[in-house]
């Protein structure tokens, strides 16, 4: 059974600029695929890689000094990041997804899950916290 951590409103806060920028078009026109509430949060890990692998417009980067690899889905709004796991990091992802609301708002909404071991839960939390400085300082 899969670890849901509580909603990360920091990194909901730091990125929702970047989220932003990186879909103005989509983002402001209300062409997303998702008005209306994001799809559900993925149960397990193959999962959230069969969200990421139904759309077709997904952009990968890799960035091993974060252990991490990010898809861009600019048609969803929705920007994943996935563990690199290996000994000590759990597979696990955080997955932001921008909508409209009924009241034409743009929301984000942010959750994550790690597929390993209570005592491997603080090194997922880490990788997040790792994220999230990796983010402000490029801001």
């Amino acid at each position: 059974m899969p670890v849901i951590s509580k909603p990360l409103v920091a990194i909901a806060v730091s990125m929702l600029a970047a989220a932003w920028i990186a879909f103005p078009a989509t983002a402001q026109s209300g062409k997303s695929k998702y008005d209306g509430p994001p799809p559900p949060a993925p149960t397990s890990i193959e999962d959230a890689y069969d969200q990421v692998r139904s759309n077709a417009d997904c952009v990968k980067s890799d960035y091993d000094w974060l252990a991490m690899t990010m898809y861009l889905c600019s048609e969803t709004l929705t920007a994943w990041y996935f563990t690199m796991p290996d000994e000590t990091l759990p597979p696990g992802w955080v997955r932001r997804v921008m909508y409209r609301d009924a009241d034409n708002g743009i929301q984000m909404v942010t959750n994550s899950a790690y597929y390993g071991t209570d005592e491997q839960e603080p090194v997922f939390l880490a990788w997040i916290k790792n994220i999230e400085e990796a983010i402000l300082a490029n801001n």
